[in-house]
């Protein structure tokens, strides 16, 4: 059995003990050079797990009960259950099954399925390629996902239990995406299990961002104009998909798009250190990521899919001043606070101008299209327009932002059935209440 330790009660909470504060923990974060932590999002209080440089090669079970990071020499897994760390090894690129009891790694020439309880060996697959990149496990846990050059897809095999025990038949399915120009970096499994997102990297157009069937049919491509596309994560509920972007002459940003690459909303712009580690609460209805703000001060944000609404995460108080690496996620299934509720002043004009009500019915009385966006806000996240008398039904609002009055309608003219709109901008209006 690989050799296991007990790690010692935080000595910042003596009250504590260990199991108690892994246990309460509700978010861990890494900052380069100053170590790997848990903490609670309320409280400035931590527990530095470890003090070698992890960076973002570190990972959430899925259920929560325990994480897996690299250092310099091997995978450790914490239990956040009993304390204890095993070891594992070889180190490599890493995911979890989604039953949380197994990591599949991949190495230059293996791919390994090892028992995170004691580190013992499932199985092993060489493949005759170089594998040494990102893997990526289905959300229903029967195939793998991985790309040497190609994407090749691998069944999995379970005993008379239903328990991963092995590895089966692989495919390649990059013949259709090589056809499109399509040369992945690597893979991700979305949480629908019906399509996946590629990193692309084809020079000299550089990186962007493919989405994909199973099958290797190319759903859509996502191309942000002289910028190139190097971390994504998708929603829990899969409808959405965050792309961070860099650029040689522009700050970092942060982008949202839809579940088929259409909807694009820039949310963030930053100082770039590297990755942010991007990860989605639970409900799919925020989006924490670490940047650095002007004047390089670090810090933890949270953010609606729009952009429009964020908040600054306690734990920020206590990070290192200095330029870092930084990355922060929350444990799944635990609830965490943010620094503030939302306290801005409500626009009178959200109050007093508008009209139409959610439930009922709209019709477009202006001559010129109404533009319908993907958010409640002016920018790359035009969707659609409507016609001059279009009937529209009003799901939610009013929003009032960039100086007009948004709702969210719904109609079968709009791709994917619903978007945002103006009523107006709180004198002039271009949709009026349609009457039963």
């Amino acid at each position: 059995m690989p050799p296991t330790d007990q790690p010692s009660p935080p000595n910042i909470v003596p009250r504590l003990t260990a199991q108690a504060w892994l246990d309460s923990a509700n978010l861990a974060y890494s900052v380069s050079g100053k170590g790997f932590y848990l903490g609670r999002s309320e409280s400035s209080e931590s527990w530095k797990v470890s003090s070698e440089y992890v960076g973002s090669d570190w990972k959430w079970s899925p259920d929560g009960t325990k994480l897996v990071y690299k250092n310099q020499t091997e995978l450790v897994v914490l239990d956040l259950q009993t304390g204890i760390k095993t070891k594992i090894t070889p180190k490599g690129y890493f995911d979890w099954h989604p039953g949380s009891k197994i990591l599949a790694i991949s190495t230059p020439e293996l791919i390994y399925l090892k028992n995170v309880k004691d580190g013992s060996e499932i199985a092993q697959l060489k493949l005759g390629l170089y594998a040494y990149n990102q893997v990526s496990f289905s959300a229903d846990g029967k195939q793998l996902a991985f790309i040497s050059e190609r994407l090749y897809i691998i069944n999995l095999v379970n005993d008379e239990n239903g328990n991963v025990s092995g590895f089966g038949e692989f495919n390649e399915i990059s013949t259709k995406l090589y056809d499109q120009g399509i040369n992945g970096i690597f893979a991700s499994w979305s949480p629908g299990n019906d399509r996946l997102a590629i990193v692309n990297d084809n020079w000299p157009d550089l990186p962007h961002i493919a989405i994909i069937s199973p099958h290797g049919n190319v759903i859509s491509k996502v191309k942000i104009i002289d910028r190139w596309e190097q971390e994504f994560s998708w929603s829990p509920d899969g409808n959405y998909l965050a792309i961070k972007s860099e650029s040689e002459t522009t700050p970092s940003r942060i982008y949202v798009v839809n579940n088929r690459g259409g909807g694009l909303v820039r949310i963030e712009e930053f100082i770039s250190t590297g990755v942010c580690c991007m990860s989605w609460r639970p409900d799919s209805n925020q989006l924490v990521y670490g940047i650095y703000q002007i004047g390089g001060k670090p810090a933890f944000i949270m953010s609606d899919p729009a952009g429009i609404q964020k908040l600054i995460l306690p734990i920020s108080e206590k990070l290192p001043k200095e330029n870092s690496e930084l990355c922060i996620k929350p444990r799944p299934g635990r609830e965490f606070k943010p620094a503030l509720e939302p306290s801005a002043t409500p626009n009178p004009v959200c109050i007093s101008w508008p009209r139409l009500q959610v439930n009922g019915q709209a019709i477009l009385v202006d001559v010129s299209p109404n533009r319908v966006r993907s958010a409640p806000q002016k920018g790359d996240n035009l969707i659609s327009q409507l016609a001059p008398g279009t009937v529209v039904k009003v799901l939610e609002g009013p929003v009032c932002a960039d100086g007009l009055v948004f709702w969210m309608i719904e109609s079968d003219t709009i791709p994917g059935g619903v978007g945002w709109t103006a009523e107006g901008d709180g004198n002039e209006y271009w949709l009026e209440p349609l009457s039963p």
